[in-house]
């Protein structure tokens, strides 16, 4: 029920608007983290908007995919079901995503 009302505020709220919260990563250091952008590019994503969202933060617009999957395996196994079998959890994904996202800060801040 909590993702679901959070994801309809980002539906409906605006980013031009304002009502988003600010970094503080970005504040403090004037470097942008690997989520800074995030929201807004959900609320493009939630209008269809794909290249939008893909320029205000591509990691975040590749990862809500594997986020949807990650929480239809938990809303299963909340019902009662199995999991998912996704693998994510284990295996190359516990270097791998780490790996990524400190990758995609370095490069973000760089360009």
């Amino acid at each position: 029920g909590g993702i679901a009302l959070a994801v309809g505020w980002i539906a409906v709220q605006d980013p031009a608007a304002g009502g988003y919260p600010t970094c503080a990563i970005r504040e403090w250091t004037g470097l942008k983290c690997a989520t800074c952008g995030g929201l807004r590019a959900t609320h493009e994503v939630l209008h269809g908007r794909l290249g939008s969202a893909f320029g205000l933060n591509p990691l975040a617009v590749l990862a809500l995919p594997l986020l949807a999957l990650l929480f239809a395996s938990e809303l299963r196994v909340g019902l009662g079901h199995p999991a998912l079998r996704t693998g994510i959890r284990r295996g190359p994904w516990l270097w791998i995503v780490p790996a990524a996202l400190l990758a995609f800060i370095a490069l973000r801040n760089i360009f």
